[in-house]
């Protein structure tokens, strides 16, 4: 579990990364270490993006059983349908979620975040990519790269 002191450290220690276009760091979450990433606004300010992540970060648990649950909605079919191997037997929601790890958060100035997680090899190790819009709608998931 997260406290606001380990957030404000976390985002404080963030750098910026010239190739990435973006304000870049880590932060344990529970027994996990998760990559930030900031955008600027057109201004290159970096407060909105920085009060959105606060707000995230703060209610991670529940943002996270968010993600997850929308992830199992939309892309479990996908799973059961498309990607099983031979011996495989189908998946189930609840197994889907537990086999997702999160590896990186994304804030934008706007207030969408995109959350990056590990595929627990559900998709033979791509990447699954949520997003979640300023009023906390997840409307996005895909699977990339």
């Amino acid at each position: 579990m997260t406290n606001d002191t380990h957030i404000s450290d976390a985002l404080n220690a963030l750098g910026y990364e010239e190739q990435l276009g973006c304000y870049t760091g880590k932060v344990a979450l529970g027994d996990i270490s998760i990559e930030l990433m900031l955008h600027t606004d057109d201004d290159d300010n970096l407060t909105p993006a920085l009060r959105r992540a606060r707000e995230v970060l703060a209610g991670f648990a529940a943002y996270a059983r968010q993600a997850e649950a929308y992830a199992a909605q939309e892309l479990l079919s996908l799973k059961n349908d498309i990607w099983l191997e031979e011996d495989e037997t189908p998946v189930t929601a609840a197994e889907f979620k537990q086999r997702m790890t999160l590896e990186a958060l994304v804030f934008y100035a706007e207030g969408d975040v995109i959350f990056y997680y590990q595929d627990g090899d559900l998709f033979w190790g791509h990447t699954i990519e949520l997003r979640m819009d300023a009023a906390d709608n997840f409307s996005h998931a895909v699977i990339a790269g």
